[in-house]
């Protein structure tokens, strides 16, 4: 039951005072699944740049299906 309660007062609370979140437009893109590549510290200067919103397909990685990570600045 309190989990319930706390629940509504958080979604409720959500809709009374919605936050806006600017993301950058460009992020760094990288195919595969690397668990090093979650550091804040990993070197990522030869990760490709992609824009978005857009779907990889549409950035030049049409016959790609797979992991990828995003990093943004």
């Amino acid at each position: 039951m309190k989990v319930k309660i706390f629940l509504f007062i958080f979604l409720f609370s959500i809709q009374l005072f919605p936050q806006l979140i600017s993301f950058p437009a460009q992020w760094k893109f990288k195919t595969g699944n690397n668990l090093s590549y979650k550091e804040s510290n990993f070197n990522d200067e030869d990760w490709n740049t992609i824009s978005v919103p857009s779907l990889w397909e549409n950035e030049g990685y049409e016959n790609y299906d797979g992991f990828v990570w995003y990093r943004g600045n």
